[in-house]
């Protein structure tokens, strides 16, 4: 089945080296990961995660040379849901799907 979604990783969207570790194929076997906005990030924590997403899909967008897995975010409200497409614009490429 070619879209399983796997064994799931959630990280938060804080990790700084999430992306290189994806590049370097250090989860070659991993089907799926999930940079969460939610519950892994403290209320006043929620900016720097945003920019830090853009960061991270920024650097995979650049730096993939192998398999990524299926990217997914997992969003904290509604108001972040809508606010995504701008945050992110084309890189919403990289993303399967999103998580509520």
């Amino acid at each position: 089945m070619p879209y399983r979604v796997g064994v799931l990783m959630y990280v938060p969207a804080l990790n700084r080296g999430i992306g290189k570790k994806i590049c370097d194929g250090e989860f070659s076997e991993l089907d799926s990961l999930a940079f969460c906005l939610e519950d892994a990030i403290t209320d006043d924590g929620i900016k720097e995660a945003e920019r830090q997403l853009v960061k991270t899909l920024v650097y995979i967008e650049t730096n993939a040379n192998g398999k990524v897995p299926m990217l997914f975010v997992r969003v904290r409200n509604c108001a972040q849901f809508d606010r995504l497409p701008l945050m992110l614009g084309n890189l919403t490429e990289l993303l399967t799907g999103v998580i509520f």
